[in-house]
C-alpha cells in the first residue's frame, strides 16, 4: 500500500490530465479480481462467487499500475466503466471500487452488470458455468443499451471460452476480450489493446498463452 500511495502522491504532483466528457457508446466491462488486485490462492478470499460472505471492501491491495492503467484507457476514450466483477453483487464493494477510482481522479463505475443470471448447471466444468454466465451477463447489458457501438471486457478469465457454448442473445466474447495475468493485473500495453478495441479496430484475441491456475469457491 505504501508503494501505491507514493506513486500516487507522484502522479499527483504533476497532476492527473483532464479525463474528455464521457462517451455514452464506449464501455468498459470491469472485472476487479486479477484485474486492480491480484487473485489470491484458493478463488476470491475478499469474496466468494455469488458475493455470499463479502461485507467489506479491502483495496489495500489494488495495484497502482493497473489503476493508472485504466485511466489510459478513459483518458483516451472517454468509455463509462460497467463493472462485471463479483464485487458488483455489494454495496460496499461497490463503494470500494468507485472510492479507489476517485483516488485516481476517475468518475465512478456507471453502473454494473445483471446480477440475477443463474449459472447453467448442466455442465460438470463450473469454471466454464461461471464464464458463460458472465457472458449473458454482459450481452444483457449490452443489448439493453443500444447506444453502446463499442465495448471492451477486461477480465483475467479467458472470456472467449464462452464463445463455444454460446446461448442465444449471447454475443461473441472473444473480440472483445483483454485479458489479464491473474497475478500481476492490467498492464499498459493491454490498455492500449483496450483502446484500439474502443476505437473500434479489430484485434487478434487478447489472451494470454499461460494463465495460473485458479478454483471457483
Amino acid at each position: 500500500m505504501a508503494m501505491r500511495l507514493k506513486e500516487k502522491e507522484n502522479w499527483r504532483s504533476h497532476r492527473f490530465p483532464t479525463l474528455p466528457s464521457e462517451d455514452p457508446t464506449k464501455v468498459i466491462f470491469l472485472d476487479v479480481d486479477g484485474v486492480l488486485r491480484p487473485l489470491t490462492a484458493g478463488g476470491f478470499r475478499a469474496m466468494m462467487v455469488d458475493g455470499e460472505w463479502a461485507l467489506r471492501a479491502e483495496t489495500a491491495d489494488f495495484i497502482s499500475s493497473s489503476l493508472l492503467a485504466v485511466r489510459h484507457i478513459v483518458e483516451q476514450t472517454g468509455a463509462l466503466i460497467v463493472l462485471s466483477s463479483e464485487w458488483r453483487r455489494d454495496q460496499p464493494m461497490r463503494e470500494g471500487v468507485d472510492n479507489i477510482l476517485a483516488e485516481y481522479e476517475m468518475r465512478p463505475c456507471a453502473t454494473w452488470t445483471p446480477t440475477d443470471l443463474q449459472r447453467d448447471m448442466g455442465t460438470d466444468n463450473p469454471f466454464r458455468a461461471f464464464t458463460e454466465r458472465r457472458a449473458r451477463e454482459i450481452s444483457q447489458w449490452v443489448g439493453g443499451n443500444p447506444q453502446v457501438k463499442q465495448w471492451v471486457v477486461i477480465d483475467d478469465i479467458n472470456m472467449a471460452d464462452a464463445d463455444g457454448e454460446r446461448k442465444p442473445g449471447t454475443l461473441l466474447m472473444a473480440p472483445r476480450i483483454v485479458q489479464t495475468h491473474r497475478k500481476i493485473g492490467l498492464t499498459l500495453e493491454q490498455a492500449k489493446a483496450a483502446v484500439r478495441i474502443l476505437r473500434g479496430e479489430k484485434l487478434p484475441p487478447q489472451i494470454l498463452a499461460i494463465q495460473p491456475h485458479m478454483e471457483l469457491t
